[in-house]
């Protein structure tokens, strides 16, 4: 059985999969043997290609969620 989807479906999955991913890289405990310059560097791509990935205002929601949430732990 074929599944056709469009390229705005498979453009939603790829962003809903890097914002999952963020928010995993994100907490302190996620990966205990994980150099932190390597965590920047996976981070920064992640973040990149979201960017590239979303429009403006979608980057900007999303980030200043995560900077919320942050900063109210």
């Amino acid at each position: 059985m074929k599944i056709e989807i469009c390229d705005e479906q498979v453009d939603r999955i790829i962003v809903d999969f890097l914002k999952w991913h963020i928010g995993y890289c994100e907490r302190p405990d996620d990966d205990p043997y994980e150099t932190y310059d390597n965590k920047v560097h996976l981070l920064s791509a992640l973040y990149r290609t979201l960017e590239y990935c979303t429009t403006q205002g979608e980057y900007r929601e999303f980030v200043e969620g995560l900077k919320n949430a942050r900063n109210s732990i």
